[in-house]
Parts: C-alpha cells; structure tokens; sequence
C-alpha cells in the first residue's frame, strides 16, 4: 500500500475552481448581478415632473397615447357596407388627430403655467396625474373603459 493521499476530486461540475473562485461563486455573484440589475432598472427616473412631461412632447408619445385610446373606445364589428365603414374610419382617425393636437397642446401650455407640481420630483404616481390632467383638459376621459367593480 501507498501512504500517498489520493487526489480529492470535487463533488460535482460546480465545486470545479474557475480562476479565484469555484463555479458555484460564479454563479451566485451573476445572480446576485442580475437581481442588482432588475432593482435599480425598477426604480423611478432622476427627473423632476417638467422633465417628464417635456419627454413625452419630444418622443411624440401623446399622440401614440391618443391613436391607442381612441382604437381601444371604437365600436368593433360595427354593421354596415364598405361605404359606412370608410366613413368610420375616417371619423374615428379624426377624432384621434383632434386629441393628439389638443394633448400636444394641453402638455406645452401645462409645461409654460409654472405650475408647482412640475418643479417636484418624479415618482410613480407622476404618469398617473399628468395623462388625467391632459386628459381631462381634452375631455376625453369619456374614451376610457372603466372596468366594472365587482367583476
């Protein structure tokens, strides 16, 4: 018999050394990267209230908002030959032009008024209280679904 202590060979792939640390190290500090990652991807903007509102007239996501309200309040399926439709469809495209102006014009004449709200900080209730501020400047709140309580 040999008096030499075998060599220990690991217990599975990831007790296996990879550079300074095993691979199971490697995989929790990737883990704990991602989780770190998805946290601060959560958190609210930098920005004040004015800043926010000046994106949305830059990316031009009013009227995106207001082509989306008006195809979401439309009547699907309405009856009626190809005449009929077209003539629909052109109202209902109307309708969305007239409040993506009036929304584009509302949120520069909001952004001008020097209203206190817009000097305080963005948080998560920011998006919710400006669009219901536009929205109902533009009296399009009537274009929204309401869910039903209860339902």
């Amino acid at each position: 018999m040999s008096d030499t202590i075998p060599p220990q060979q690991p217990l599975s792939m990831l007790s296996t050394k990879a550079g300074p640390l095993t691979l199971r190290a490697w995989l929790f500090l990737i883990l704990i990267g991602f989780v770190a990652l998805l946290y601060y991807k959560q958190l609210p903007p930098d920005i004040s209230n004015a800043e926010y509102v000046q994106t949305l007239l830059d990316k031009g996501t009013l009227p995106r908002t207001a082509g989306s309200i008006i195809r979401d309040a439309r009547p699907q399926n309405a009856p009626g030959d190809g005449a009929e439709k077209s003539a629909e469809d052109v109202k209902w495209t109307a309708i969305a032009n007239d409040l993506a102006a009036c929304l584009q014009k509302q949120a520069e004449e909001y952004l001008i008024s020097g209203d206190p709200y817009l000097a305080q900080h963005f948080d998560a209730k920011t998006p919710t209280t400006i669009a219901t501020r536009l929205l109902t400047a533009c009296d399009a709140m009537h274009y929204l679904k309401h869910e039903e309580k209860g339902k």
